[in-house]
């Protein structure tokens, strides 16, 4: 699902959710479909310096507004009333969408996430068309822009972009903030809703993620298939983010260890099996345990329809590791790493299905056994003996923590490998490092 299966041109020819075209706007055009809040028509792109500021004027007015789409290639004719939009398709070349990007990276302060830039070619073969630019509305508004001698933020006021005046930036900051903080506790409630599905008797660690401009209401639910599809897509995903930047050419002794190992292995067909849930997709296996108890004993994942996603892990060690720690909850290295990589692979495969564009929210928590007391959380880490002779253990020097802090943090671009694994990373060492350790397993 991309972000131009439903845009101001769909809405304005009462056009239902389908992929835009060049024929579409063409249609638009030929009714005089009107320039609002969401919608800013523009002639060809031009390189000199003018006509750069004028479009990251014209992206970030979009950004700080409502979101909204920059079709590039329809210009104007005539003047006044007798004023008129007509097409003007021209060569489509890779060198637009790159300019468009740069425009937004160097121009735009600060840099808007989730922007969508697609060409529309005509049917004739001729190889031109038209650009259209998708802007998210931006949860990091304001979005600032140099013009002549100073530093404003352009906005849409109706078919024309305005200065927002120094109260309503004022405005705009606090609500930058207020966003954020709204996010944490969405977050928090994600992770504490998904606790309550839980077998109290295991140690979980649970990944969730959900983007960070809702995706609004919306006569498309994402289907069976699409969460079908999501889970399968993430393992690929996954693997790409963990082998990212690995340099494979060099000597075996000298490359990081890349043993991924995807939490819906344990799960089998199930993972192919989504259930229906609440505005939600649910992914999980029937066991007897289950239906007696209500609480999931394995890998339990949830695809929600605003984007969201859950995805929690039981601990798994060995059980002379649990006889010699029977007090203790156990967690090993690797499997925050792994449910770190799981998740943000997972967020990543659902925004594209879900059509969920920009930033989204992570948070991992690493969950105690529920008993009379709590237990005490340690950490499980491999120790290499010799030549690749391997042992988990119980660091003497780590430290146990009756709880850890949930790591948090953001995923700018979900379809990025390179910060997907950043962001991995991140999540994987900010929870490791509570225990002392300072290498991680898998991420290196």
């Amino acid at each position: 699902m991309a972000a131009t299966d439903w845009t101001p041109i769909h809405v304005a020819l009462g056009e239902p959710r389908s992929a835009l075209t060049f024929e579409l706007v063409e249609r638009a055009v030929a009714a005089q479909v009107p320039e609002s809040d969401t919608l800013d028509w523009k002639a060809q792109v031009r390189t000199d310096e003018v006509a750069k500021q004028e479009l990251a004027k014209d992206l970030a007015a979009l950004a700080n507004t409502a979101g909204g789409i920059l079709v590039i290639g329809v210009g104007e004719e005539g003047r006044g009333t007798d004023k008129r939009f007509v097409m003007q398709p021209f060569p489509l070349m890779e060198q637009v969408e790159q300019q468009v990007r740069s425009v937004n990276v160097s121009r735009v302060r600060p840099v808007i996430q989730g922007l969508d830039v697609r060409l529309l070619p005509m049917d004739d073969k001729s190889g031109n068309g038209v650009v259209v630019v998708t802007v998210p509305p931006s949860p990091d508004a304001p979005h600032f822009v140099e013009r002549r001698e100073s530093t404003v933020a352009p906005w849409r006021n109706g078919s024309h972009t305005d200065v927002l005046p120094e109260r309503q930036i004022e405005r705009a900051y606090a609500d930058r903030f207020a966003r954020r903080a709204t996010a944490s506790a969405n977050l928090k409630h994600l992770a504490d809703s998904t606790r309550e599905l839980l077998s109290h008797d295991k140690v979980w660690v649970v990944g969730v993620a959900q983007p960070r401009v809702d995706r609004g209401v919306t006569l498309n639910v994402p289907s069976r298939d699409d969460a079908t599809t999501a889970v399968l897509d993430s393992l690929q995903l996954a693997r790409d983010t963990v082998v990212h930047g690995a340099e494979t050419d060099a000597p075996r002794a000298i490359q990081p260890p890349r043993s991924y190992s995807t939490p819906f292995s344990t799960i089998g067909d199930a993972m192919r099996n989504p259930r229906r849930g609440l505005r939600r997709w649910v992914i999980r296996p029937d066991s007897t345990e289950l239906s007696r108890t209500g609480v999931a004993t394995t890998t339990y994942a949830e695809l929600h329809e605003s984007g969201a996603v859950v995805l929690a892990e039981p601990c798994r060690v060995s059980s002379d590791l649990r006889d010699a720690n029977r007090d203790d909850s156990l967690v090993h290295a690797a499997t925050i790493e792994n449910n770190a990589v799981a998740t943000v692979a997972l967020a990543a495969a659902w925004a594209a299905r879900a059509g969920a564009v920009g930033t989204y929210a992570l948070r991992v928590d690493v969950l105690p056994r529920k008993r009379d007391r709590t237990s005490l959380l340690r950490v499980v880490s491999n120790h290499a003996y010799g030549q690749g002779f391997v042992i988990p253990e119980v660091p003497e020097w780590t430290t146990g923590r009756t709880r850890l802090v949930p790591a948090e943090g953001e995923l700018l671009d979900p379809q990025d490998p390179g910060d997907r694994q950043l962001i991995a990373r991140q999540l994987a060492e900010d929870l490791e490092h509570q225990f002392g350790l300072t290498t991680l397993e898998l991420l290196r």
